[in-house]
């Protein structure tokens, strides 16, 4: 992996520079880019015409993944120049840094590291960055990403997984594990899942993936047995899907909320271990019979003998000579 910058420029803006910051305010942006917030453009307004605002800088990145050339920072105040009713005095330097990387997962990567103070990028943003890459999460649920995101990471990195890698480093599981967070997707955002919200939790996700890392297939069958409350009464399915529409995290306190989350994860893969028991016996049973069947097959098939053709009776014909 290979991110440059191949330039800096350095330049003072000015009521020329309108048609610039123009061109750079409505290029192409980084995808899932936020929004314009006006607020935003108004406060950095009142800090130029009150001489307080410092030095910016403009970013532009070349990805040759796909060829195209986005903006990846500059986006509040390119428009904020661009627009002409807006007037001010003094010298406004601008820093214009052109940047090339090789794949859009570099490029998610070079936005996450651009923000400021007052407009720090949201780990959600940051997140929504990484899921252009990821053609299961396209215009998923941005609650759905970010839990994704934190399931993984507590998964791998314990219930205080917060202080292992940064924001940018835990969103790269949106890539890597994009088969899984596809399905957690699909069964999150299922509109016949009965309390739908209480499922919506990073320590169930948490305990999703370290089936899957057991049994895929199983742990497929299982988790939409659980969400839609579809298997038999008293069956470990049945009893955690029961669990979590009965159980609320709603306290306030940090260390209580790791506690129960850490509950939700033990009591999550207890009911899976006494599941796939029982699951890998009914598969080891029809295992079993489906290779007495082989079997019976093979053994038939190796005694069968091939019956003798009849003896054909051949008609003799009857040749009757014409009377003279």
């Amino acid at each position: 992996m290979t991110c440059r910058i191949t330039d800096t420029e350095h330049f003072t803006i000015d009521a020329s520079y309108r048609e610039a910051a123009h061109t750079h305010s409505t290029m192409l942006a980084v995808p899932n880019d936020r929004d314009i917030k006006d607020p935003h453009i108004l406060k950095l307004q009142k800090e130029v015409v009150k001489g307080m605002f410092h030095t910016c800088e403009w970013a532009i990145i070349y990805c040759k993944e796909d060829g195209l050339c986005y903006r990846t920072n500059g986006k509040h105040t390119s428009t904020m120049f661009a627009d002409e009713t807006f007037v001010w005095e003094g010298d406004i330097v601008i820093t214009y840094v052109t940047w090339e990387c090789d794949t859009k997962v570099e490029l998610a990567k070079i936005y996450a590291c651009y923000d400021r103070n007052w407009v720090k990028r949201t780990d959600s943003e940051i997140n929504s960055g990484f899921t252009a890459n990821v053609s299961t999460l396209h215009k998923a649920n941005r609650k759905t990403i970010d839990d994704c995101v934190r399931g993984l990471a507590c998964a791998k990195f314990g219930i205080g997984y917060l202080g292992h890698l940064d924001q940018e480093g835990r969103a790269e599981g949106l890539v890597s594990e994009s088969v899984f967070c596809g399905f957690v997707r699909g069964l999150m955002e299922a509109k016949m899942v009965p309390a739908a919200k209480t499922f919506k939790r990073y320590s169930i996700i948490a305990a999703m993936y370290q089936t899957f890392q057991e049994d895929p297939i199983g742990a497929s069958i299982f988790w939409e047995k659980v969400f839609f409350g579809s298997g038999k009464i008293r069956t470990p399915d049945r009893r955690l899907n029961t669990f979590i529409i009965s159980t609320k995290t709603t306290d306030i306190k940090e260390e209580t909320i790791l506690k129960q989350n850490e509950a939700i994860i033990n009591t999550c893969l207890r009911e899976w271990d006494a599941w796939w028991a029982q699951y890998s016996r009914g598969m080891a049973k029809a295992g079993k019979a489906k290779r007495a069947v082989a079997y019976k097959l093979r053994e038939a098939r190796a005694n069968y003998t091939k019956p003798k053709p009849e003896a054909s009776v051949t008609r003799s014909r009857v040749t009757m000579k014409a009377k003279k």
